[in-house]
């Protein structure tokens, strides 16, 4: 949240935190989300396979959001795809190993911690 944010700052934040991942090459397209403008999607190549990945959801919220909550300032929102990144670092192959109610309890309650 700051003072006239622009696209320019939400698409850097997103680049040095997927930096850290190994995903170099983040790609955003246009998306509609009905609380953000302007809204994009983040892909990335996996940084092993060089397939594309969705890697999150972005925006800046609009000011019928933040204005009755009286903020008064540009406000960037996100969604990461956090499962797509513990797939990277766990290695899993099938996201319904990590997500959902098919998630492979074992391999949850049993996968080192890796960060």
């Amino acid at each position: 949240m700051a003072e006239e944010l622009s696209v320019r700052d939400l698409m850097g934040t997103f680049e040095e935190f997927y930096r850290q991942f190994g995903i170099t090459d983040i790609r955003f397209k246009p998306h509609y989300n009905p609380y953000t403008e302007p809204s994009f999607e983040l892909f990335g190549d996996h940084p092993e396979t060089g397939e594309e990945i969705e890697i999150g959801n972005s925006g800046i919220f609009r000011e019928e959001v933040t204005g009755p909550l009286g903020v008064e300032c540009d406000v960037m929102a996100w969604g990461l795809a956090l499962e797509r990144l513990a797939m990277l670092t766990t290695g899993a192959e099938d996201i319904r190993d990590l997500h959902g109610t098919l998630a492979d309890i074992d391999f949850l309650r049993t996968a080192e911690v890796s960060y």
